[in-house]
Protein backbone atom coordinates (compact mmCIF):
# COMPACT_ATOMS: atom_id res chain seq x y z
CA UNK A 1 0.00 0.00 0.00
CA UNK A 2 1.45 3.42 -1.04
CA UNK A 3 1.67 6.40 1.31
CA UNK A 4 -1.16 8.15 -0.61
CA UNK A 5 -3.43 5.10 -0.27
CA UNK A 6 -2.72 4.97 3.47
CA UNK A 7 -3.52 8.67 3.90
CA UNK A 8 -6.79 8.24 2.00
CA UNK A 9 -7.78 5.28 4.19
CA UNK A 10 -7.07 7.20 7.41
CA UNK A 11 -9.07 10.20 6.14
CA UNK A 12 -12.04 8.01 5.18
CA UNK A 13 -12.11 6.36 8.60
CA UNK A 14 -11.95 9.76 10.33
CA UNK A 15 -14.79 11.14 8.23
CA UNK A 16 -16.86 8.02 8.81
CA UNK A 17 -16.58 8.56 12.56
CA UNK A 18 -18.10 12.05 12.16
CA UNK A 19 -20.86 10.83 9.86
CA UNK A 20 -19.34 12.59 6.84
CA UNK A 21 -18.33 10.31 4.00
CA UNK A 22 -15.93 11.17 1.17
CA UNK A 23 -17.32 11.50 -2.34
CA UNK A 24 -18.20 8.15 -3.85
CA UNK A 25 -18.41 6.31 -0.50
CA UNK A 26 -21.58 5.00 1.10
CA UNK A 27 -22.70 3.46 4.39
CA UNK A 28 -25.82 1.59 5.48
CA UNK A 29 -27.50 2.10 8.87
CA UNK A 30 -30.19 -0.25 10.21
CA UNK A 31 -32.73 1.03 12.77
CA UNK A 32 -34.80 -1.60 14.57
CA UNK A 33 -38.15 -0.31 15.81
CA UNK A 34 -39.31 -1.68 19.16
CA UNK A 35 -42.94 -2.70 19.04
CA UNK A 36 -45.39 -1.39 21.65
CA UNK A 37 -47.16 -4.00 23.77
CA UNK A 38 -49.64 -4.11 26.64
CA UNK A 39 -51.47 -6.49 28.96
CA UNK A 40 -54.58 -6.34 31.15
CA UNK A 41 -54.34 -7.68 34.69
CA UNK A 42 -56.61 -10.74 34.90
CA UNK A 43 -57.63 -9.89 38.48
CA UNK A 44 -59.10 -6.56 37.35
CA UNK A 45 -61.30 -8.21 34.70
CA UNK A 46 -63.67 -9.72 37.27
CA UNK A 47 -65.33 -7.43 39.80
CA UNK A 48 -68.53 -6.74 41.71
CA UNK A 49 -68.12 -2.98 41.21
CA UNK A 50 -70.39 -1.28 38.71
CA UNK A 51 -67.64 1.26 37.97
CA UNK A 52 -64.70 -1.13 37.52
CA UNK A 53 -61.03 -0.23 37.88
CA UNK A 54 -58.82 -1.76 35.20
CA UNK A 55 -55.05 -2.11 35.42
CA UNK A 56 -52.26 -3.51 33.29
CA UNK A 57 -48.75 -3.17 31.93
CA UNK A 58 -47.47 -1.44 28.81
CA UNK A 59 -44.01 -1.30 27.26
CA UNK A 60 -42.45 0.84 24.52
CA UNK A 61 -45.37 3.25 24.65
CA UNK A 62 -45.87 6.43 26.70
CA UNK A 63 -49.67 6.75 26.63
CA UNK A 64 -52.63 4.42 26.08
CA UNK A 65 -56.41 4.59 25.86
CA UNK A 66 -58.95 2.04 27.12
CA UNK A 67 -62.38 1.32 25.65
CA UNK A 68 -65.25 -0.75 27.04
CA UNK A 69 -67.95 -2.06 24.70
CA UNK A 70 -71.06 -4.15 25.25
CA UNK A 71 -71.96 -7.42 23.49
CA UNK A 72 -73.44 -5.53 20.53
CA UNK A 73 -70.22 -3.58 20.02
CA UNK A 74 -71.59 -0.31 21.35
CA UNK A 75 -68.92 1.77 23.04
CA UNK A 76 -69.90 2.52 26.64
CA UNK A 77 -66.66 4.05 27.89
CA UNK A 78 -63.57 5.62 26.37
CA UNK A 79 -60.82 6.77 28.69
CA UNK A 80 -58.84 9.94 28.42
CA UNK A 81 -55.19 9.63 27.43
CA UNK A 82 -53.57 7.54 30.17
CA UNK A 83 -49.90 8.03 31.01
CA UNK A 84 -47.86 4.85 31.35
CA UNK A 85 -45.81 5.11 34.54
CA UNK A 86 -43.13 2.53 35.30
CA UNK A 87 -44.62 0.33 32.55
CA UNK A 88 -48.04 0.36 34.28
CA UNK A 89 -51.41 1.92 33.48
CA UNK A 90 -54.72 2.13 35.36
CA UNK A 91 -58.18 3.58 34.82
CA UNK A 92 -61.58 3.61 36.51
CA UNK A 93 -64.70 3.63 34.36
CA UNK A 94 -66.82 6.75 34.73
CA UNK A 95 -69.72 4.79 33.27
CA UNK A 96 -71.85 2.67 35.62
CA UNK A 97 -72.12 -0.84 34.17
CA UNK A 98 -74.79 -3.48 34.82
CA UNK A 99 -73.96 -7.12 35.61
CA UNK A 100 -72.72 -8.88 32.52
CA UNK A 101 -69.68 -9.18 30.27
CA UNK A 102 -67.96 -6.44 28.26
CA UNK A 103 -65.12 -6.22 25.76
CA UNK A 104 -62.06 -4.24 26.89
CA UNK A 105 -59.50 -2.90 24.41
CA UNK A 106 -56.21 -1.13 25.10
CA UNK A 107 -54.50 0.79 22.29
CA UNK A 108 -51.71 3.30 21.73
CA UNK A 109 -53.18 6.76 22.32
CA UNK A 110 -50.89 8.39 19.75
CA UNK A 111 -51.50 5.82 17.02
CA UNK A 112 -54.04 7.20 14.54
CA UNK A 113 -54.84 3.67 13.40
CA UNK A 114 -55.68 2.77 17.02
CA UNK A 115 -53.66 -0.43 16.83
CA UNK A 116 -54.87 -2.86 19.49
CA UNK A 117 -52.27 -3.65 22.15
CA UNK A 118 -54.40 -5.87 24.41
CA UNK A 119 -57.93 -7.23 24.70
CA UNK A 120 -59.90 -8.91 27.45
CA UNK A 121 -63.40 -9.68 28.71
CA UNK A 122 -64.62 -7.74 31.72
CA UNK A 123 -67.17 -9.48 33.95
CA UNK A 124 -69.41 -7.59 36.34
CA UNK A 125 -70.91 -10.17 38.74
CA UNK A 126 -70.37 -13.93 38.94
CA UNK A 127 -71.31 -15.12 35.47
CA UNK A 128 -67.69 -15.82 34.65
CA UNK A 129 -64.75 -13.99 33.16
CA UNK A 130 -62.74 -14.89 30.11
CA UNK A 131 -58.96 -14.85 30.25
CA UNK A 132 -57.32 -12.15 28.16
CA UNK A 133 -54.80 -14.72 26.90
CA UNK A 134 -56.81 -17.95 26.55
CA UNK A 135 -58.32 -19.31 23.36
CA UNK A 136 -62.10 -19.10 23.52
CA UNK A 137 -63.96 -22.37 24.05
CA UNK A 138 -67.56 -23.13 23.09
CA UNK A 139 -67.82 -25.27 26.23
CA UNK A 140 -69.98 -24.64 29.30
CA UNK A 141 -69.21 -25.42 32.93
CA UNK A 142 -71.58 -25.27 35.89
CA UNK A 143 -70.13 -24.27 39.26
CA UNK A 144 -71.80 -24.71 42.63
CA UNK A 145 -70.89 -25.16 46.30
CA UNK A 146 -70.88 -28.52 48.04
CA UNK A 147 -72.68 -28.20 51.41
CA UNK A 148 -69.72 -29.52 53.42
CA UNK A 149 -68.64 -26.37 55.25
CA UNK A 150 -70.03 -25.28 58.60
CA UNK A 151 -67.63 -22.51 59.65
CA UNK A 152 -66.92 -21.88 63.32
CA UNK A 153 -63.83 -20.63 65.16
CA UNK A 154 -60.49 -20.28 63.37
CA UNK A 155 -57.14 -19.75 65.04
CA UNK A 156 -54.98 -16.91 63.77
CA UNK A 157 -52.17 -18.42 61.70
CA UNK A 158 -54.24 -21.44 60.72
CA UNK A 159 -55.45 -22.52 57.29
CA UNK A 160 -59.23 -22.92 56.96
CA UNK A 161 -61.43 -24.10 54.07
CA UNK A 162 -63.53 -21.31 52.61
CA UNK A 163 -64.96 -23.03 49.51
CA UNK A 164 -65.71 -26.56 48.30
CA UNK A 165 -66.68 -26.19 44.66
CA UNK A 166 -68.19 -28.69 42.26
CA UNK A 167 -67.27 -27.90 38.66
CA UNK A 168 -68.99 -29.90 35.92
CA UNK A 169 -68.53 -29.65 32.17
CA UNK A 170 -72.05 -29.94 30.74
CA UNK A 171 -71.00 -29.45 27.13
CA UNK A 172 -69.16 -31.28 24.38
CA UNK A 173 -65.99 -29.17 24.50
CA UNK A 174 -63.22 -28.91 27.12
CA UNK A 175 -63.01 -25.74 29.19
CA UNK A 176 -59.86 -24.28 30.76
CA UNK A 177 -60.51 -23.07 34.29
CA UNK A 178 -58.18 -20.29 35.45
CA UNK A 179 -59.36 -19.23 38.89
CA UNK A 180 -61.97 -17.79 41.23
CA UNK A 181 -62.67 -14.34 42.60
CA UNK A 182 -63.56 -14.15 46.30
CA UNK A 183 -65.29 -11.30 48.13
CA UNK A 184 -64.87 -10.69 51.85
CA UNK A 185 -68.29 -9.89 53.36
CA UNK A 186 -67.37 -10.38 57.02
CA UNK A 187 -66.27 -7.84 59.63
CA UNK A 188 -62.58 -8.84 59.52
CA UNK A 189 -60.19 -6.86 57.34
CA UNK A 190 -58.58 -8.22 54.20
CA UNK A 191 -55.25 -8.19 56.07
CA UNK A 192 -56.47 -11.18 58.12
CA UNK A 193 -55.82 -13.37 55.05
CA UNK A 194 -52.23 -13.55 53.81
CA UNK A 195 -52.66 -16.29 51.22
CA UNK A 196 -54.69 -19.12 49.71
CA UNK A 197 -54.07 -22.77 48.90
CA UNK A 198 -55.92 -24.87 46.33
CA UNK A 199 -56.33 -28.58 45.59
CA UNK A 200 -58.73 -30.95 43.85
CA UNK A 201 -60.15 -34.45 44.24
CA UNK A 202 -57.82 -35.82 41.54
CA UNK A 203 -54.69 -34.92 43.48
CA UNK A 204 -53.81 -32.06 41.15
CA UNK A 205 -54.21 -28.28 41.02
CA UNK A 206 -52.19 -27.98 44.23
CA UNK A 207 -50.84 -24.48 44.69
CA UNK A 208 -50.18 -21.86 47.35
CA UNK A 209 -50.58 -18.16 46.72
CA UNK A 210 -48.89 -15.81 49.18
CA UNK A 211 -48.65 -17.18 52.71
CA UNK A 212 -46.05 -14.84 54.17
CA UNK A 213 -46.91 -12.24 56.82
CA UNK A 214 -47.85 -8.93 55.25
CA UNK A 215 -48.77 -10.39 51.86
CA UNK A 216 -51.77 -8.51 50.44
CA UNK A 217 -54.44 -10.66 48.77
CA UNK A 218 -57.42 -8.30 48.63
CA UNK A 219 -57.98 -5.23 46.50
CA UNK A 220 -61.21 -3.31 47.08
CA UNK A 221 -62.56 -6.30 49.02
CA UNK A 222 -61.83 -8.81 46.23
CA UNK A 223 -59.13 -11.47 45.87
CA UNK A 224 -58.33 -13.53 42.79
CA UNK A 225 -57.24 -17.14 43.47
CA UNK A 226 -55.51 -18.73 40.43
CA UNK A 227 -56.53 -22.34 39.82
CA UNK A 228 -55.51 -23.84 36.49
CA UNK A 229 -57.31 -26.98 35.35
CA UNK A 230 -58.82 -28.39 32.17
CA UNK A 231 -62.39 -29.63 32.65
CA UNK A 232 -62.99 -32.24 29.99
CA UNK A 233 -66.41 -32.79 28.41
CA UNK A 234 -68.80 -34.65 30.73
CA UNK A 235 -66.43 -34.68 33.73
CA UNK A 236 -66.84 -33.42 37.29
CA UNK A 237 -64.08 -31.97 39.47
CA UNK A 238 -64.18 -30.98 43.14
CA UNK A 239 -61.95 -28.08 44.20
CA UNK A 240 -61.01 -26.91 47.68
CA UNK A 241 -59.89 -23.36 48.46
CA UNK A 242 -58.35 -22.63 51.86
CA UNK A 243 -57.52 -19.24 53.35
CA UNK A 244 -54.18 -18.84 55.13
CA UNK A 245 -54.73 -16.59 58.15
CA UNK A 246 -52.31 -14.03 59.53
CA UNK A 247 -50.76 -14.58 62.95
CA UNK A 248 -50.22 -10.88 63.54
CA UNK A 249 -53.51 -9.21 62.49
CA UNK A 250 -54.61 -8.97 66.14
CA UNK A 251 -57.06 -6.14 65.43
CA UNK A 252 -59.23 -8.75 63.68
CA UNK A 253 -59.56 -11.00 66.74
CA UNK A 254 -63.23 -11.76 67.41
CA UNK A 255 -64.23 -10.60 63.93
CA UNK A 256 -65.61 -12.75 61.11
CA UNK A 257 -64.20 -13.94 57.84
CA UNK A 258 -67.00 -14.60 55.33
CA UNK A 259 -65.86 -15.26 51.77
CA UNK A 260 -68.25 -15.61 48.83
CA UNK A 261 -67.23 -16.69 45.33
CA UNK A 262 -68.26 -13.84 43.03
CA UNK A 263 -66.31 -14.70 39.88
CA UNK A 264 -65.23 -17.72 37.84
CA UNK A 265 -62.57 -17.13 35.17
CA UNK A 266 -62.34 -19.57 32.27
CA UNK A 267 -62.09 -19.64 28.50
CA UNK A 268 -65.67 -20.93 28.20
CA UNK A 269 -69.13 -20.07 29.47
CA UNK A 270 -70.03 -20.36 33.14
CA UNK A 271 -73.33 -21.12 34.85
CA UNK A 272 -73.28 -20.40 38.60
CA UNK A 273 -75.36 -18.93 41.45
CA UNK A 274 -74.82 -15.25 42.13
CA UNK A 275 -72.92 -15.34 44.44
CA UNK A 276 -71.75 -18.78 45.60
CA UNK A 277 -72.17 -18.35 49.34
CA UNK A 278 -69.45 -19.17 51.85
CA UNK A 279 -69.49 -19.67 55.63
CA UNK A 280 -68.45 -17.54 58.59
CA UNK A 281 -65.23 -18.10 60.51
CA UNK A 282 -64.69 -16.20 63.78
CA UNK A 283 -61.00 -15.38 64.29
CA UNK A 284 -59.51 -16.39 67.65
CA UNK A 285 -56.03 -16.97 69.12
Amino acid sequence: MTTNHLRALVLSLALLGTGILPFGASAAMTVTATKAAATIDAASLTTAKTRPSLTGDATNVKTVRVEIRDASGKRLFKSKVLKVRNDHWKVTSSKKLADGTYAVTVYDAKDRKQTTLAQGTLTIGVRGGTSSSATRSSGLISVDALPLLSGGAANMGASVPVAYLKVQNVSGSPVNLEGFTLKQNGSASGDSVIGFSTSDDKGGSRATIGGTEGAKQFKAGLAFVPLAATIESGTVRIFTIKAILSKTATTDLGKQLFLDVTGVTSNGSVKAPNPIRGVAWTLIR
